[in-house]
């Protein structure tokens, strides 16, 4: 391993140990394996696509930060408002950085959850897109149903309200969000088959088809 792959996992650890400790009591999709996947997959489209390994690596493991607060209505934050905390951690791990390198991990973080279309130009970028598919990605396939499972059972929602609510978010994927990058687009598209797939077995099995 050279220098610079030792350095990035080092820094990669001192991420996760961090987000372990923060995120160890959310039981609803967004535990801490959430953001090492969002990296695994992260890592997978720079590999292809390119951009700047150091912001990827940060912004995926800190994105869901907003997660962590509770809004004035009791629903969650805007990525926006973890900025503040996602600047503190990286202060807190003494990771040094860049203005510009600072400037792309707080653009996407704030807008991760959106998609090209609905990003400023300003904050576009290669790295941005990339953690925005990466993000979606994670949405689908049996990845995804078991996230909103544990969602739902989390706040008790209903068998088939929950899987109203992922029929919509697997559709929202390639409406609002869309998929960026030309590598992400069959990742998404075998991993949102699979969920439809599965949609209609279980219509199929609730309806008492053989």
């Amino acid at each position: 391993m050279d220098a610079t792959a030792a350095r990035l996992k080092k820094m990669e650890k001192k991420l996760g140990a961090i987000v372990e400790k923060d995120f160890a009591r959310k039981n609803d999709g967004h535990e801490p394996g959430h953001p090492a996947r969002v990296c695994k997959m992260a890592m997978h489209l720079q590999a292809k696509e390119g951009g700047d390994i150091v912001v990827l690596i940060i912004a995926t493991w800190l994105h869901d930060y907003h997660r962590l607060s509770r809004g004035k209505n009791g629903h969650g934050c805007h990525p926006k408002n973890s900025l503040k905390r996602v600047r503190k951690i990286i202060s807190e791990l003494g990771i040094k950085l860049s203005s510009t390198r600072m400037k792309k991990i707080l653009n996407c973080v704030k807008y991760h959850e959106e998609g090209t279309d609905s990003t400023p130009k300003n904050a576009r970028c290669i790295e941005t897109a990339i953690i925005q598919d990466a993000d979606a990605i994670n949405e689908l396939g049996a990845t995804g149903l078991i996230r909103d499972f544990r969602f739902s059972g989390a706040h008790n929602i209903p068998v088939n309200d929950a899987i109203a609510h992922m029929c919509k978010g697997g559709a929202a994927t390639f409406g609002r969000r869309k998929i960026n990058t030309a590598s992400a687009i069959p990742i998404a598209e075998a991993r949102f088959a699979l969920m439809v797939d599965f949609f209609r077995k279980f219509h199929d099995e609730e309806h008492g088809e053989a």
